[in-house]
């Protein structure tokens, strides 16, 4: 059985798909594409992992890493997959797109959410609450925080040497966001779009509690 892993830009896909892959010695298949359809034309007898990050941080680094993209003419995953609507970093098309995500992920509970606050904090945790009943799977490396974000960023490394290389596929770990830009999309999103990121807050809030039940078993 495969582990896909697909969920919200910008909340731990590569850094979730590595713990995964580290602690269970297997490799995983990571999609990367944060788009509604992957989730559809899943293969329904595969385990598939979706992180999920509150929303306003998620949608925030999703709008500068969009805009990064643009803006540098980076090299993007829609265009490089010819898909006819390039995503960007505007604001009622972001909207849309995490309250369409949130919202199927409701409408199925078949599967399983990875809060971003839990495996960031311990990969350990979430990854022995997501094999509970998959008994094909152990453990068979364990490592400390610090140790897999040391594992993390040669795995960067050694995917995208070079973030400004415009023959990389697209743009990974690009480079964080300064503290002033980021505090102006924030400001963007709370003073014009605060009942939709609360709408789309109230519905990762209901997906966490669909972890915390499996932590809980």
């Amino acid at each position: 059985m495969t582990i896909y892993i697909d969920g919200f830009e910008r909340s731990g896909n590569t850094y979730l798909a590595v713990c995964i892959g580290t602690t269970l010695g297997i490799d995983v298949s990571p999609q990367f594409t944060h788009l509604v359809s992957t989730l559809q034309e899943r293969d329904k007898d595969s385990l598939f992992v979706v992180p999920v990050r509150d929303a306003l941080p998620s949608i925030v680094s999703a709008k500068l890493y969009r805009d990064y993209q643009w803006q540098n003419d980076l090299p993007r995953q829609d265009k490089v997959f010819g898909r006819e609507h390039e995503r960007t970093g505007d604001p009622v098309e972001l909207i849309q797109r995490y309250t369409e995500y949130t919202q199927y992920l409701l409408d199925h509970d078949e599967f399983f959410i990875a809060p971003f606050k839990e495996f960031t904090k311990d990969h350990n945790k979430v990854v022995d609450v997501m094999i509970k009943d998959y008994p094909q799977y152990s453990a068979v490396q364990r490592f400390t925080r610090e140790e897999m974000i040391d594992i993390c960023d040669k795995y960067y490394s050694d995917r995208n040497p070079d973030v400004n290389e415009k023959s990389n596929a697209y743009l990974n770990n690009f480079p964080r966001e300064q503290a002033k830009e980021k505090r102006e999309v924030e400001e963007l999103f709370v003073s014009k779009y605060s009942k939709e990121v609360n709408k789309i807050q109230s519905n990762i809030d209901h997906l966490y509690k669909r972890y915390y039940r499996e932590e809980a078993k």
